[in-house]
Parts: structure tokens; sequence; C-alpha cells
């Protein structure tokens, strides 16, 4: 006995203790060979478009404008509330090869020239709907010589869907409206007869 508790009783508890922290442990291992949960991947897919070593800080950034306009005496009135674009600024490093690293490199450059946007997935959510607007790259003597890190800064694409109106969507009994380039033409002889006034 120790402690007032029994040998047997006391080996129990240390085998449940073992056993709980054996099943935290495995989940740990099987999250690491599981999918990436940290990164830039193509919309709605498991596909990384940027593979680094680590993903180094993320920060994010969302405004709201509001807009006012002064009255008298000497205050404002607030009529409106617009969302801002949000924007992420991720930091990555990748290591490796010559040949890796530059590969790395085509990629976040192929990302800026791109028009299809992407998701930016971390733990505890998925930001979708982001483009590369910026992206900033330093490297030294001493210090970036056989690793990378990018800063990328994020702009995210807010798409509005156009609607038309059911009174105009599908016009009827209206005249068409020319829009092309019109030729001149002479006037009938009766147009160009002015009237004289009567004596």
């Amino acid at each position: 006995m120790a402690n007032g508790i029994p040998q047997l009783l006391n080996n129990t508890s240390n085998a449940i203790n073992t056993i709980v922290l054996l099943i935290a442990d495995s989940q740990t291992v099987v999250n690491m060979f599981g999918a990436p949960k940290w990164g830039i991947f193509q919309s709605q897919s498991t596909t990384p478009l940027l593979v680094p070593d680590s993903v180094v800080s993320v920060d994010i950034r969302q405004d709201w404008r509001v807009s006012d306009y002064p009255i008298e005496p000497n205050s404002f009135e607030s009529y409106n509330k617009v969302i801002v674009p949000g924007e992420i600024r991720i930091v990555m490093s990748k290591g490796g090869s010559d040949s890796e690293r530059k590969d790395f490199m085509d990629a976040f450059d192929n990302l800026g020239d791109s028009l299809v946007p992407f998701d930016i997935v971390m733990p505890d959510g998925t930001w979708p709907s982001f483009t590369l607007s910026h992206y900033s790259l330093r490297r030294t003597a001493t210090n970036g010589v056989t690793l990378i890190t990018v800063e990328l800064w994020c702009t995210r694409i807010n798409i509005s869907v156009a609607t038309e109106s059911s009174v105009t969507a599908s016009p009827s009994g209206t005249s068409p409206i020319p829009s092309g380039p019109v030729q001149p033409q002479t006037a009938p002889p009766s147009a160009a007869t002015v009237p004289t006034a009567a004596a």
C-alpha cells in the first residue's frame, strides 16, 4: 500500500492514465500523416498550390467602412456601412535543395499571375475566394541562403451577382434604339421648305 491506496487499485489507475495518453498521442500521429491543415489550396479542393516547409505566421484584417456626411451644427450623420475586401498576410518558409526552393518560388510567382481565386486553409477555418496581390522576399548573404522566407499578401475577391428587373429583363412593344453609326441622308423637299409668315 502507498498513501493508503491498495497496490492493485494504484496500478489500475496508472494503467488507465497510460491508455488515455496513448489514445491522445495516436490521434496526433494520425494527424501528422493526414492532409495539410495550413496553406493555400485550390478552391473547394485539397490540392495545395504552395507546399512550404512551415507557415510562420498569419495575419487577418477585415474592415467595414461607414459613410457619413456633415450636418449642422457641427455634427455628422452616418447613412451606410460597406464591407471592404479582407486581407490576409501569410509568412511561409521553404528550405531543401536549390531545385525545391526554385519550384517554390515559381509556384508563388505563378500564383500572382493567376486570375483564379484560391482558398486559405487553417485548422480553425477556411477563408475562400482570395487572390495574391503582393509578395515580399528578402535574402542576404547571412540570412536566407538555404532558407526562403516569403510574405504573401492576399486580398479577398467579393463576388457580386447582378440582378435584372422583371420589368426590363424582356422588354416588349418598344422601338429598337440605334446603337451604331448613322449615315447622313438628304432631307425630303417638304421638310426643306420653310413656311413664310402671313402678310
